[in-house]
């Protein structure tokens, strides 16, 4: 059987520059369903050129009751640092982010475990966790 998959993940680009990204942190490993959650991540960049990043960050139901996308961008941000300079980017996950549509054609927030995954593409990703209550 040949496997079916893209040449490029989503996000893919050239740069003259390389980037490094520490462990993204959450400000809450659990969120209330009328609250929010703030995920941090650093960014270095580690070439030698002044060059620009766009920061992606993909959310995952792990446990929903409905099948879903393997991944949701749900956040990205273009920076642009000078050769070891880093930044700090932050993004706000709200409860519309983490809704859907039910089987009842009706929009729906289930509470449960989610992934948020942050980095460069759709295929390089640093992952954190939480739950929703």
């Amino acid at each position: 059987m040949i496997e079916s998959r893209p040449l490029y993940p989503f996000g893919f680009g050239l740069s003259y520059a390389s980037f490094n990204y520490s462990e993204p942190k959450l400000s809450s490993d659990v969120m209330k369903q009328n609250s929010e959650l703030t995920v941090t991540v650093e960014v270095t960049n580690t070439g030698k050129v002044t060059a620009k990043e766009v920061v992606q960050m993909y959310i995952k139901d792990l446990f929903g009751s409905a099948s879903r996308p393997a991944m949701d961008l749900e956040g990205f941000e273009k920076i642009e640092l000078k050769p070891g300079e880093s930044k700090t980017v932050q993004f706000t996950i709200n409860p519309e982010m983490l809704m859907f549509t039910s089987v009842e054609i009706k929009p729906i927030l289930e509470a449960g475990d989610y992934e948020v995954m942050v980095e460069t593409s759709s295929k390089e990703l640093k992952k954190v966790s939480f739950s929703l209550q």
